[in-house]
């Protein structure tokens, strides 16, 4: 029996692939570098879910064989282990990764409750209807060079206490009609140096109570029509 089970399961390395098939063609150094037939690979579904990966040229992969590996033999590739080349890429049993041969990778560790994805090049994440992102403690979102967000109708910040925008250089804020601050309370603006207002056509104030207006230095205010209420 075990030497049955030994030449149905056999081990070789990938000689070629076909992405369109899930299929490969694998090396046996057992039987003379005997090159086996054309065979899929297995994979965990294939129907309405689907799961496809493909390995490189090379890789040693396990083989289930239903005849002794000649030409006209069936078999299909089993999958693939570590060996003393490529040694696994973890090394915990609460640690579930998948890395990628340009150096991206997914891992996520239930011990610490962590999960880590890294990308070489651009991620996509596209939902029809809506892409939530929540942390209870604090969602940090960084860029070496820009970050934009954009919205055919409307973008909406809220915060039930305060939000705050700070920049070492410069805030620039546009809009081809209008722009409205409104607050319940008070509205301050407040700069070291000098505070600008410029409009081509009017500049409006008002208020219900108090309306104050302070700088440090200079307070410039343009337009064609002033008016304070």
């Amino acid at each position: 029996m075990q030497g049955d089970a030994r030449q149905l399961v056999k081990e070789g390395k990938v000689t070629a692939v076909f992405p369109e098939r899930h299929t490969v063609r694998v090396r046996f150094e057992d039987k003379d570098d005997l090159i086996g037939p054309e065979m899929p690979i297995l994979t965990t579904c294939a129907a309405g879910n689907k799961f496809y990966a493909m390995p490189d040229v090379g890789d040693v992969v396990v083989c289930l064989l239903a005849s002794n590996a000649d030409q006209t033999g069936t078999g299909w590739v089993i999958g693939s282990r570590f060996n003393d080349k490529s040694k696994p890429n973890a090394n915990s049993q609460d640690v579930m990764r998948m890395d990628f041969k340009d150096g991206t990778f997914f891992e996520y560790d239930r011990a610490k409750h962590e999960l880590k994805v890294k990308c070489e090049g651009k991620v996509f994440v596209e939902a029809k209807k809506e892409i939530s992102v929540k942390g209870e403690d604090k969602i940090t979102i960084e860029a070496g060079k820009e970050i934009i967000v954009k919205g055919e109708d409307k973008i909406t910040i809220e915060a039930e206490k305060e939000i705050i925008v700070n920049s070492t250089d410069k805030i620039t804020v546009n809009a081809e009609k209008e722009i409205t601050v409104n607050s319940k309370e008070d509205i301050n603006l407040n700069s070291e140096k000098d505070i600008k207002l410029n409009a081509g056509g009017e500049v409006v104030f008002g208020g219900s109570k108090n309306f104050a207006i302070t700088a440090a230095e200079k307070v410039v205010i343009q337009g064609q029509q002033i008016l304070l209420n």
